[in-house]
């Protein structure tokens, strides 16, 4: 576990592993991308964030994503869809299309 420690939004403890691009060993291999995620969980990220994830995802556990929230004060709404696995586009479009389409409604509404 990487302990963020002191950053502007508070600690947040996350699992290298299991930041997709660090599992696959690509993001220390690009800088620009190694850059980008040296910066995940030491600053805050101002637009608001959907994330959908498969309940029964078999790559990635869907308890990666229960402790982000601190992450984007601009908001963060989280799916875990059950019975759905790591290609939610795949396995279930219409459902993921409607998940997506009633948090675009919504941030259309505030603004």
């Amino acid at each position: 576990m990487t302990n963020v420690g002191s950053n502007p939004i508070g600690s947040f403890s996350w699992n290298r592993s299991s930041s997709y691009r660090c599992a696959f060993g690509s993001a220390t291999q690009i800088n620009a991308h190694a850059a980008l995620q040296r910066r995940i969980g030491t600053e805050p990220i101002l637009v608001p964030c959907l994330y959908l994830h498969g309940e029964q995802d078999g790559c990635i556990s869907h308890s990666v994503g229960r402790n982000m929230a601190e992450l984007f004060p601009g908001g963060f709404e989280r799916h875990v869809i059950p019975g759905l696995g790591h290609f939610l586009h795949l396995e279930a479009p219409d459902k993921l299309n409607a998940v997506i389409a009633g948090h675009l409604k919504a941030a259309v509404k505030q603004e």
